[in-house]
């Protein structure tokens, strides 16, 4: 909780009530137990524990079919560049915005 940095966030998530946790194993059964280690690692509340993509790709569920060498990767995008952070868009201008998007990915 101390990495919950949002107050209104805190407070939300000190009024729930408390539950016991359900061991993913028991909710279902018939699922390899690697998917069960990946998908636990994957919903790990605290983002500093929680997998990268990268990690969850090496995990044992993945072994068949991630080959490291064949992988492509890159820098993180900086925050600043994400256009969600830009201004509130009503739905015409994201209408046209959506519009632009398709009319240049019929030109490729």
């Amino acid at each position: 909780m101390a990495n919950v940095t949002s107050a209104p966030v805190r407070q939300h998530l000190m009024a729930l009530s408390e539950q016991p946790r359900r061991p993913l194993e028991e909710l279902f059964p018939s699922v390899d137990p690697s998917a069960i280690s990946l998908i636990s690692s994957l919903l790990e509340f605290d983002p500093a524990k929680r997998l990268s993509a990268l990690e969850a790709l090496e995990n044992l569920f993945f072994k068949k079919l991630y080959e490291p060498g064949k992988e492509v990767t890159a820098p993180p995008i900086p925050r600043e560049e994400l256009a969600f952070n830009g201004p509130k868009l009503n739905a015409a201008q994201m209408r046209w915005l959506f519009q632009e998007e398709a009319a240049l990915l019929a030109l490729k």
